[in-house]
């Protein structure tokens, strides 16, 4: 675990870092992608997280905004970045539920 707490922001927080290059990622399964996520998130499911974020965010320097369904696994998935070398980390609080609630942008129904 690392020696300092992952950092959680709110969903508006989340979506301003996102529009200034951050790389928001959405940790769900792809069964709870298809029901929708934040507008330009990438889902990678965290079970692949590991595999696939090199992919995704080559330069261990890219700022990674994680979110899923409630802000747990996103937790896990910002502490896995962190172990894996990326040095800022945030996950979204509350996750995906209140992304949608606050009423903030969501691809409904799309995978990647």
């Amino acid at each position: 675990m690392p020696d300092r707490a992952i950092e959680e922001i709110p969903p508006a927080e989340a979506l301003r870092r996102q529009q200034q290059g951050s790389v928001l990622i959405d940790v769900r399964e792809d069964e709870e992608l298809a029901a929708g996520k934040p507008a330009g998130a990438i889902g990678v499911p965290l079970g692949a997280l590991a595999a696939r974020i090199g992919a995704v965010a080559p330069d261990l320097g890219t700022e990674i905004v994680a979110s899923c369904a409630t802000g747990r696994r996103s937790l896990d998935a910002a502490a896995l970045l962190r172990e894996i070398g990326y040095a800022h980390v945030a996950s979204v609080a509350g996750g995906y539920l209140r992304w949608s609630a606050e009423g903030l942008p969501i691809d409904a129904g799309l995978l990647d």
